[in-house]
């Protein structure tokens, strides 16, 4: 989803909580809804296309916490995500 990661660089919030609500409504089981393994998965699905210009790895250490994702681009510079 392009769109995901075009509205994520632009820091436009609204229309990433409202992909994000939509891929998790229509691909997450009922029963695994607040599940973590498959909110990890959604955000997978929905950064898929990040994957051809960034280095993507899990659960990396930043500042005093952790991410749960983090974003190393090709180019100098870096993109971190993480959500409470």
């Amino acid at each position: 989803m392009k769109r995901m990661f075009q509205a994520t660089l632009a820091g436009d919030t609204e229309t990433m909580e409202k992909i994000l609500q939509f891929a998790h409504d229509t691909e997450t089981p009922l029963l695994d809804y607040n599940n973590e393994t498959e909110l990890t998965a959604i955000v997978n699905l929905v950064y898929l296309s990040a994957r051809d210009t960034y280095y993507v790895e899990r659960e990396d250490k930043a500042g005093r916490g952790y991410v749960d994702f983090i974003f190393y681009p090709e180019k100098q510079g870096m993109l971190e995500s993480f959500w409470n």
